[in-house]
């Protein structure tokens, strides 16, 4: 049934601008329909505004803010291709060969290794939260080459040190985020290279616990 089709389009997760490939990944996954507060958000967010969501548990908001780190992330990796390519074509000084590393260019999943950039930062006030986070985001970042990992008590900060900022998306706690990105040594620009900031349950972790 084509008119079928053409109405899930509009009202899928299409029309919200996802790309095809996440939107292929979704449905996969058992996404066959955006929730009122996927429909709500992700435009806005994907836009690059700021904004706060408030939603009752069990209505979509994890899995929105994966999605949109997702997305952002694939977007952030398309751009850097983008960029790579025209560095390329672009003559060394002094020189008559090209720009760009080739161990560097090869594929990794969506993106090429060199633009395994931390994109996205997902602060949970606990542990098990931010565990749970971190789950969706790769269940559905899988297929795009999309990468999560988690930050947070209960290990030695070592561990953590070893991994941060070795994925498109980093889910942590805030004393846990705030270790890693103030240590020195820290290689991870923040306000050069992560393009989303996600706070969840604002509410506790501006509370007097923290």
């Amino acid at each position: 049934d084509t008119d079928g089709t053409d109405n899930d389009r509009q009202n899928g997760f299409e029309s919200l601008g996802l790309s095809p490939e996440l939107c292929a990944a979704l449905q996969r996954l058992g996404f066959s329909q955006p929730a009122p507060i996927q429909k709500a958000a992700l435009p806005a967010i994907l836009q690059g505004r700021d904004g706060i969501v408030q939603s009752q548990s069990g209505t979509g908001k994890t899995s929105m803010l994966a999605i949109a780190s997702v997305a952002i992330c694939e977007r952030a990796g398309a751009r850097d291709q983008e960029e790579g390519a025209k560095t390329k074509q672009t003559p060394t000084p002094g020189g008559g060969g090209l720009d760009g590393d080739a161990d560097g260019d090869r594929r990794d999943g969506y993106h090429t290794r060199s633009e395994l950039r931390l994109r996205t930062i997902i602060l949970s006030p606990s542990r098990e939260l931010a565990f749970q986070t971190c789950g969706v985001v790769n269940r559905i970042g899988f297929r795009l080459g999309i990468r999560c990992n988690q930050v947070a008590g209960g290990k030695m900060v070592k561990q953590d040190r070893q991994t941060f900022g070795k994925a498109h998306v980093c889910s942590g706690t805030p004393g846990r985020m705030f270790q890693l990105l103030s240590s020195k040594g820290s290689d991870v620009r923040v306000g050069s290279v992560v393009r989303f900031l996600v706070i969840d349950e604002v509410d506790e972790i501006l509370g007097d616990g923290f």
